[in-house]
């Protein structure tokens, strides 16, 4: 098959013995007329070849050595096999496949499942990589090489997926004042890679695989790049990679690039590469979205959360969103129900603001403006606003169904829960909003800390991050900033019951608060928060005594310390932001009853799950994307 072979001694790698059958040369008349050719037979051994000796090695002669067959022809037995993993005969035939990755008139590779009992033969054919349409470019090249100069074996241009010649590629290249003719093909994979069989080109020489390369060493960069990586295939037969000199490796695993004959083989096979990840751009496109109306039911949930009339509009900008998204999906993405599902919400979230900026365009380029146009921008609006707002409570009710959970493992750290309430104050109160930027609210943090420090010699913490972002000591407690008041909210883990010990910490913390807000040296940067301080205090419950529960109640009554437990304010928010994604999702609906009562009013319950995260539905459901109303 060429200058490189198997090796005549590589069967030794997997077995111990090798019986070689083989029968030619002259032929010789036999006593009966007939015309046969003499039998070699012979058998050699693993053991007896490494024997610790310096006598030559002669192999056993087998017992039909010196016998005549009726045909030339030779066989070659492997025996006393190392025991190891054999592979399924389908991948065996795979593997066997992109090693060779030719089919001949003069020999074939048969396979035989002894394991499974199976005496049918299974031809191992061409390596089979099933392409993506319109991503093939073909190259046709004459065979053997020739001087540039004679013009002799002119170099044709590639052809592109619809038959066109590409002018910037030619199926080979010429260097040196020699042809280098190359033939084959390379495209995008109908999917992405599934194994390192079928990943990148192939390339062969003389019927053999010589190297694998996915990008011939190309950098990043370049336009398609992900999908170049995960998507590109090819075959590609260059004979003259061993005749002047041998440029393929010992493990036929790649090519010496450095050579300079390498190198000119790289260049052509980079312009290559470039040139597909542009032209298979669209392709790639038309298939991301081909999956993602198979998999998901994006036209069902967009026609469930605007499905009024006259919100045709944002019905339609929603479908666009979603074939831009989609088309600029990876395979994994598109395949995944989350990934789906997240940019589904997406779209229907900002459907109704890009409808909302393309009215308003309208509007401000129009002549004479009618009021009905108007009218309409107010409702896109509206519904605009409302979705925002449910999309922001629907992901907060997430958060709250999580941290239900957290609050039940005894086994999580108070460090944990004070981190998740400077994120998401509205844990403690829905108004309460992050205000993690407000620099005077940081210096209010810093200088109580330091006076605190002064005061007794013991560091406190109010706030898990420092103001580099480094982490920090566990915080004490929270401070935040709510209505030009300040908040502070200690937070004690699950099941924790409040004792005389906590309480005298916080009476402490009470104490030296008063004496920071009502010194005049710190006025300058406390104006504005009318020097009041409001502590709120989440645990699952007391356990006071004498002073300590006087002193307690006494701050309670006063409203200077507000306590929850944690199923208490959990419950409280949830129910909250529950109610707002109804009355919103109502109100939606009421804007489209007031121009068309003839639209039933939905039931709420449905109204609010159609703007929840949902799991995939049924896969009869329709899943193009269409103005069709959905029964």
């Amino acid at each position: 098959m060429g200058r490189k072979g198997v090796g005549k001694l590589a069967p030794f790698g997997i077995c111990e013995k090798v019986e070689v059958w083989t029968a030619g040369g002259e032929s010789i008349k036999g006593d009966d007329g007939k015309e046969y050719y003499q039998v070699s037979n012979f058998i050699m051994d693993i053991n007896n070849i490494m024997s610790p000796t310096d006598a030559p090695y002669y192999p056993d002669l087998g017992k039909e050595d010196g016998t005549l067959a009726e045909h030339t022809g030779t066989r070659i037995t492997l025996a006393d096999f190392a025991r190891r993993q054999v592979p399924e005969i389908k991948s065996m035939q795979r593997q066997l496949a992109q090693r060779f990755g030719i089919t001949s008139p003069n020999w074939r590779l048969e396979l035989y499942d002894n394991a499974a009992g199976d005496t049918t033969a299974h031809e191992v054919g061409k390596f089979a990589v099933k392409t993506m349409k319109h991503t093939k470019i073909r190259f046709e090249a004459p065979t053997g090489t020739a001087s540039a100069e004679e013009g002799k074996l002119a170099l044709r241009y590639a052809l592109d997926p619809d038959g066109e010649e590409n002018q910037g590629i030619e199926a080979g290249f010429t260097y040196g004042g020699r042809v280098y003719p190359i033939a084959g093909w390379m495209a995008y994979s109908d999917q992405s890679y599934r194994d390192d069989l079928m990943a990148g080109v192939r390339i062969y020489c003389r019927g053999k695989i010589a190297a694998q390369t996915n990008l011939f060493n190309k950098k990043s960069g370049f336009t398609g790049e992900f999908q170049v990586r995960s998507y590109l295939v090819g075959y590609l037969e260059a004979d003259w990679l061993d005749e002047e000199e041998d440029l393929i490796q010992t493990d036929r695993k790649d090519i010496l690039w450095s050579e300079e004959l390498g190198q000119q083989f790289e260049k052509w096979g980079q312009r290559v590469v470039s040139s597909i990840g542009s032209l298979s751009l669209e392709p790639m496109r038309e298939k991301m979205l081909m999956v993602f109306n198979d998999t998901s039911d994006v036209n069902n949930q967009i026609q469930h959360a605007y499905p009024g009339p006259e919100q045709g509009q944002i019905r339609q900008q929603a479908r666009e969103l979603a074939t831009m998204f989609a088309q600029r999906m990876r395979e994994d993405e598109v395949r995944n129900p989350i990934s789906i599902q997240a940019t589904i919400n997406t779209v229907i979230m900002l459907a109704p603001h890009i409808t909302l900026d393309d009215q308003l365009r309208k509007a401000a380029a129009a002549v004479d403006t009618q009021f009905s146009m108007v009218s309409g921008i107010l409702q896109i609006a509206q519904i605009a606003e409302l979705s925002s707002f449910g999309s922001i409570a629907s992901k907060r009710i997430d958060i709250i169904d999580k941290l239900h959970n957290l609050k039940d493992d005894h086994t999580v750290d108070e460090d944990q829960l004070q981190a998740l309430l400077e994120e998401a104050p509205w844990l403690v109160d829905p108004q309460w909003a992050p205000v993690t930027s407000n620099k005077s609210l940081a210096t209010v943090r810093k200088r109580f800390e330091e006076f605190y420090f002064h005061k007794t010699g013991e560091e406190i913490s109010l706030s898990r991050l420092d103001n580099d972002g480094r982490k920090r000591k566990r915080p004490d407690f929270v401070l935040l900033e709510e209505e030009r008041s300040i908040q502070l909210v200690e937070i004690k883990k699950p099941g924790h019951e409040f004792d005389n010990t906590d309480m005298a910490r916080l009476v402490n913390y009470f104490e030296y608060m008063d004496e920071f807000m009502n010194d005049p040296g710190n006025q300058s940067f406390l104006r504005g928060y009318g020097n009041s301080y409001q502590i709120t205090l989440v645990c699952d419950g007391t356990k006071l005594t004498s002073v300590s529960k006087r002193a307690y109640e006494e701050l309670v009554t006063n409203g200077r310390l507000i306590q929850h437990n944690w199923s208490a304010f959990l419950t409280r928010t949830q129910r909250v932001h529950r109610d707002f994604i109804e009355e919103a999702q109502r109100q939606k609906l009421f804007v489209s009853q007031r121009i068309h009562p003839e639209v039933p009013m939905l039931d709420i319950a449905q109204v609010t799950a159609a703007l929840m995260p949902r799991p995939q539905t049924d896969e009869s459901a329709p899943n193009v994307i269409t103005d069709e109303p959905i029964a």
